[in-house]
């Protein structure tokens, strides 16, 4: 795993926030408000949601640095591997999805 993986995946997560929040905040669609959020709205969230991707990430790196977090997803990875080949895939492409798969929920940039 990578820290592009992990940023990949934390910034994915703050658009959808984003995303989200935006909906939210314009209210249900309305066939005679046609309107985007201000500009001005979606600027002053900007360090908001930076903050958050920030907090995420820092979360994201101190449990992946326990040692119990680093057993549990080698018994993951390997459960993973030894199911793709029940499911019939070769080695090599049991080996290939196991390894763009880095971390589960997160893409692996690849």
């Amino acid at each position: 795993m990578t820290s592009r993986n992990v940023l990949a995946g934390l910034v994915l997560g703050a658009v959808l926030l984003l995303a989200g929040t935006l909906v939210v905040i314009q209210g249900p669609a309305d066939a005679a408000a046609d309107e985007s959020p201000p500009a001005e709205m979606v600027r002053d969230m900007l360090p908001v949601m930076g903050d958050m991707v920030g907090t995420m990430m820092n979360g994201m790196f101190k449990e992946l640095a326990r040692p119990e977090s680093a057993r549990r997803l080698a018994a993951f990875t390997r459960n993973y591997y030894e199911a793709l080949l029940e499911e019939g895939f070769t080695e090599g492409q049991a080996m290939e999805i196991v390894t763009a798969f880095s971390v589960p929920n997160l893409p692996s940039g690849k």
